[in-house]
């Protein structure tokens, strides 16, 4: 991965970077009782996709590892947020009625091969997920920097 593609890849890392602790502060302040409001969540969300976390992805190859292990990052830290809100009650605030936020802690759960898990077990799962995949991005890309350019025959 060269140029334009590095380059994004290595915000794309900056930017979930933000997002982790932007999500630690979240959790903190959902599990401290604060009643989250749509003006928090919508904070919440600016900060996770920074300076456009999707654009950046978009200009680095699909199906190259280093980017489908960004994207899966981005899934997982995205099911940690809902799921910090979901766990503690505050669905409304991340746009969900009672029946969908158990419909999509249901499909959280069969995502991750945990049917009838709760909230917070899959929170914190998608959280160890996110920076698993983070972690191999980061890797690829360190990686990339020392082997030789792939050439077609």
């Amino acid at each position: 991965m060269a140029g334009e593609a590095r380059d994004a890849a290595v915000r794309a890392l900056e930017i979930l970077d933000r997002g982790e602790q932007a999500l630690t502060e979240f959790h903190e302040r959902v599990v401290s009782g604060v009643e989250i409001s749509d003006a928090d969540a919508e904070r919440l969300w600016e900060r996770l996709d920074g300076p456009g976390y999707v654009a950046r992805l978009r200009q680095m190859p699909p199906e190259h590892a280093i980017t489908r292990a960004l994207r899966e990052a981005a899934v997982a830290q995205t099911d940690a947020v809902y799921l910090t809100a979901l766990a503690q009650g505050a669905h409304r605030a991340m746009g969900h009625t009672a029946e969908s936020a158990r419909e999509f802690i249901g499909e959280v759960g069969a995502r991750r091969a945990l049917p009838g898990a709760d909230a917070e077990t899959l929170r914190a799962l998608s959280r160890s997920e996110a920076k698993v995949h983070r972690n191999i991005a980061a890797e690829l890309l360190r990686a990339s920097r020392f082997s030789p350019p792939v050439t077609s025959a």
